[in-house]
């Protein structure tokens, strides 16, 4: 993957008070790519994952690889299995039945994002 940003650094009081995560050596930088997740994410922006969230246990944002591809995706769990959602009304929404969510392997949850524009 293509990394606009390689490296950040955060005050450790800020992280305490404003993100919810695992544990602080679980949070890693990663860089949204396409369109999919527009106008929430875009391709460029800065993503904080929290790599220690390996399941989908709530309806969030999810960095997860899925028939080898890796996907940035919002996914809700249903009673019946799973809906991942793109925010981008041209992608469509996918429904994974409960015995293919082996299919979808969670490498991490987007747990905050910086969307830089410039004007």
């Amino acid at each position: 993957m293509n990394m606009v940003v390689e490296h950040m650094s955060l005050d450790a009081g800020w992280v305490r008070q404003n993100l919810v995560y695992t544990a602080i050596e679980n949070l890693k930088l990663i860089s949204g790519r396409g369109d999919s997740m527009a106008p929430t994410i875009r391709s460029g922006d800065a993503l904080i994952v929290d790599a220690g969230v390996t399941s989908v246990e709530s309806d969030a944002i999810y960095f997860f690889l899925m028939r080898g591809q890796q996907h940035i995706k919002r996914i809700q769990r249903n009673l019946d299995g799973l809906t991942i959602i793109s925010d981008n009304g041209q992608y469509r929404e996918i429904d994974v039945p409960a015995d293919r969510e082996g299919d979808i392997q969670v490498l991490a949850q987007i747990i905050y994002w910086w969307t830089g524009r410039s004007y």
